[in-house]
């Protein structure tokens, strides 16, 4: 596949098949992904991968704490607002998402029931996270304050 090619043709997808993945599979994957660069090459990530009952495991705990209403912390802020052609794109992304599954018009039910299962990792049987140190990070994150 061309670099365009792929680029043109990418999707997000928020379902997954149950499958597991090879572990020849991920390895691969983060080998490739290991020649990705970095500042003076020092790559400095690590990455955890989990399956099988410790990725239920985790997901059960997340999904609970999500569900409860517990406050989000993410790594990096989130924007208090939006610039408004940001949040009407947003909107529309939304709605089309909706459209795509069956769902007419606003529906907070439903999308507080969609947004949880990004803590059920969307069905997937194997998620990658990614680790940096955090004072790597303080330089971005005070340029976002």
């Amino acid at each position: 596949m061309e670099l365009l090619e792929g680029i043109e043709t990418r999707r997000s997808f928020r379902a997954f098949k149950s499958t597991p993945i090879p572990r020849e599979t991920i390895e691969r994957i983060l080998e490739v992904a290991s020649k990705s660069p970095s500042y003076a090459n020092t790559q400095p990530w690590e990455v955890a991968v989990v399956s099988g009952k410790k990725k239920e495991e985790l997901s059960g705990i997340i999904h609970e704490m999500a569900k409860s209403g517990a406050s989000p912390n993410p790594d990096l802020p989130v924007p208090k607002v939006w610039p408004p052609e940001l949040e009407r794109r947003t909107k529309e992304t939304i709605a089309r998402r909706f459209r795509a599954i069956g769902i007419e018009g606003e529906n907070e039910q439903r999308a507080k029931e969609l947004r949880l299962l990004n803590f059920k990792f969307y069905g997937t049987p194997c998620v990658l996270f990614l680790f940096m140190d955090r004072t790597l990070t303080s330089c971005v994150v005070n340029q976002q304050k």
